[in-house]
């Protein structure tokens, strides 16, 4: 069967007795011209949360990940493993509390500016003890990468 005409005419004829529904017909013809009712499109720029992880991608990645795991640098492989771990959860962590804590902030107004900037202080502050934890592994500075690992891996991952 061909029809011309928009797909508005072509409802018409094959179901006359669907569009005679008032609610039937707004609902057919967003399925049919493929939009849907519950939600549009994702505002742009309206979350102020949304790229945290991109921080901590710069610090520690599947690719520095393994780069560290490969470079012997004096640090046993035992250690290197240890850090390695201890670093997937820091990481982890800090991406999810950072995100909580913008979000309790902006979003849920939850906590006051003040206490934001504490807690971003804290986690920007994790953060550069895994940017220098990553230099030295990478630099063979075995001495102090072996300590900075052992502080790193008896410290807590979470902001007090």
């Amino acid at each position: 069967m061909h029809f011309q005409g928009s797909k508005l005419d072509l409802l018409r004829k094959v179901y006359p007795h669907l569009l005679r529904s008032a609610f039937l017909t707004p609902l057919l013809l967003l399925g049919l011209l493929g939009c849907s009712p519950a939600k549009g499109p994702e505002p742009v720029g309206d979350d102020p949360c949304k790229d945290v992880d991109l921080a901590v991608e710069k610090v520690w990645s599947a690719g520095i990940r393994a780069e560290v795991m490969g470079y012997g640098g004096g640090v046993s492989a035992e250690q290197r493993e240890k850090v390695a771990n201890k670093m997937d959860a820091i990481s982890e962590d800090w991406v999810r509390l950072r995100r909580s804590v913008c979000r309790d902030h902006f979003v849920r107004k939850m906590i006051s500016a003040d206490e934001y900037k504490k807690q971003v202080k804290c986690f920007d502050e994790r953060l550069d003890h895994q940017r220098k934890l990553v230099t030295l592994l990478k630099g063979g500075d075995t001495d102090e990468a072996t300590s900075v690992a052992e502080q790193l891996t008896a410290s807590s991952n979470a902001c007090e």
